[in-house]
């Protein structure tokens, strides 16, 4: 086994997982093919060991974080994946009065805490590139919190990239909440806020600032959590977004898969879950209370960042925007090297992506485009 093999195979998030959550996850999701076996007998023996570490982090810091208030509802980012909702979240992020989930919480979360030890270390290390684009992640930067919900939860869209498959099951129950049992949902609840809890308890008690595509089709469920929170929803050309989240999804699947799937049946899958995503969005939220939604077009964000900042703090009645424009303006000047995953759709295949998302396109008011051809970006870096 080569070195980077075995290091993604040691450190993989699921072999820090609990051990019943990651169990009933490959039991619900119907096992795995053949050539996977190996490999996952190997999480889970790695599974097994770990279990003293979780153990340890639950009594040492269970309570303590148990106890943690959120003193301010948190702010929601949505967005379909690839619609510029990294991006937006890593500059909201330069914002001192906020805090986030972290990487390294985002994919360890039964045992980040004991793990604070390694920051120092991690710190002298490059940043890595994110599988899927070349978005630079480190261990302390924000992430998304359904990874944390991934390792937590059974209820995780991200399972699918283990268990292809199951991809509309998850998608229907996980996103969309559709036949949920009482009892699941209450563990879905109790994981998140156990994830957002540890999140402020890491980031001295302030406001969190969270980014998840899931979200943008779960308003319901936030709200039912925290009825005051604010959402910042960013959206992009369908048919762009379509590209750019089949490229995303496939090359992160990589590293995860244990199931095997075509690719016709990975298309499908991205067609359900923008399709599913958008219209719930659409049918939900006008249950946000009035002055807690702001809405952004990625391509007036991408044109002037600071501005659509500007307009988010003002829309959402959001403190600090003046004391953190100079920390935003230089986090924007650092990402205008950044250089975008290069792909060319076949015009014969655009013209099929581009009927299926006509209902998109229509309701968020783009044109179709004549063709997609990403390349680097010329003036400002906006990852997706």
């Amino acid at each position: 086994m080569k070195t980077d093999r075995f290091l993604e195979t040691v450190f993989h998030p699921s072999c820090y997982a609990p051990t019943s959550n990651f169990f009933r996850v490959l039991r619900r999701c119907g096992g795995v093919d053949p050539k996977y076996v190996p490999i996952t007998l190997v999480r889970s023996g790695l599974n097994l060991a770990n279990a003293p570490l979780r153990l340890y982090e639950r009594l040492r810091w269970g309570r303590a974080v148990e106890r943690v208030q959120l003193r301010e509802p948190p702010i929601f980012i949505l967005g379909h994946w690839r619609s510029g909702t990294t991006y937006l979240h890593n500059l909201l992020a330069q914002d001192r009065d906020l805090g986030f989930v972290t990487t390294m919480q985002a994919f360890y979360p039964a045992v980040t805490l004991q793990s604070r030890w390694l920051l120092p270390l991690l710190r002298r290390l490059p940043p890595q590139k994110r599988h899927g684009d070349n978005v630079l992640v480190g261990p302390e930067d924000p992430q998304e919190e359904e990874f944390c919900l991934a390792i937590l939860s059974p209820l995780s869209l991200y399972h699918f990239t283990s268990f292809p498959r199951s991809s509309y099951r998850l998608f229907d129950e996980a996103v969309l909440f559709e036949g949920v049992p009482d009892a699941l949902k209450a563990e879905w609840q109790r994981a998140y806020l156990r994830i957002l809890k540890t999140a402020t308890w890491i980031a001295g008690g302030r406001r969190l600032v969270l980014k998840n595509p899931c979200n943008t089709a779960r308003i319901p469920q936030l709200l039912e959590l925290f009825p005051e929170a604010k959402f910042i929803h960013i959206y992009r050309n369908p048919c762009r977004v379509y590209y750019s989240t089949r490229h995303f999804f496939s090359s992160g699947m990589a590293l995860s898969q244990l199931q095997s799937v075509t690719r016709a049946e990975l298309d499908e899958a991205v067609f359900h879950f923008y399709e599913g995503i958008m219209r719930k969005y659409w049918a939900t939220k006008d249950l946000i209370p009035e002055g807690n939604l702001v809405e952004i077009r990625y391509e007036e964000f991408e044109r002037d960042p600071l501005k659509s900042l500007r307009d988010i703090y003002e829309c959402l009645n959001l403190p600090g925007f003046v004391r953190a424009e100079e920390a935003f303006s230089r986090y924007i000047a650092s990402q205008a090297s950044y250089e975008q995953n290069r792909f060319k759709a076949d015009p014969k295949e655009l013209a099929a992506v581009t009927e299926r998302l006509r209902f998109a396109l229509d309701r968020l008011g783009y044109d179709a485009p004549e063709s997609i051809e990403s390349g680097p970006r010329a003036v400002v870096g906006v990852a997706g």
